[in-house]
């Protein structure tokens, strides 16, 4: 996407799909948990499905010399969860794309002097369903170094520093992220 909106260099437009994946990473994991339980639930009702079609089948027919179809059955379970698997690939390519897409529309565009690109319904989803924790920076990790390294080396006297204070503001503005 970004190598036909921004007119990019192949390697270029993957270096920056990549650093926006990884600035976006609790969102990219969230997703791709989700999708991927969901896509395997999907996978696994479509082989069950066809292999009780085809279970059925075979009780409503003759088996004549094929007294035991249980090997029959394996293999038609098998190739159809190939089968669904091959296709619901390219279901999961398109969710990737307009993941990324969505990523691109949200650090791109502010919402009020450019407008979202997404559509509300999926704007109202995302927003919805944003991880509730944040990695923190560098400063961040700093402070709390340096809080942790007071409390252990004297500076413990109950009393808490600035650099807690940062922490409980980030812990705040996590849960409003």
């Amino acid at each position: 996407m970004l190598l036909s909106v921004h007119d990019l260099p192949f390697c270029e437009g993957a270096r920056q799909a990549f650093e926006l994946t990884m600035r976006n990473i609790g969102r990219v994991s969230l997703l791709t948990a989700g999708e991927r339980l969901l896509l395997t639930l999907a996978k696994l009702a479509v082989a069950c499905v066809s292999t009780a079609g085809a279970a059925l089948m075979m009780s409503a027919g003759s088996l004549g010399p094929m007294d035991n179809p249980n090997g029959a059955l394996l293999l038609c379970f098998c190739v159809c969860f190939c089968v669904a698997d091959a296709f619901i690939g390219v279901f999961d390519a398109a969710v990737e794309t307009i993941f990324l897409c969505y990523l691109v529309d949200h650090e791109e565009n502010d919402g009020d002097v450019r407008p979202h690109y997404a559509s509300p319904a999926l704007l109202k989803y995302m927003g919805k369903h944003r991880p509730s924790y944040r990695i923190p920076d560098e400063e961040e990790e700093a402070a709390i170094t340096a809080d942790a390294a007071a409390d252990e080396f004297g500076g413990g006297d109950g009393s808490r520093s600035g650099s807690s204070g940062s922490l409980a503001a980030s812990t705040a503005s996590t849960s409003a992220f």
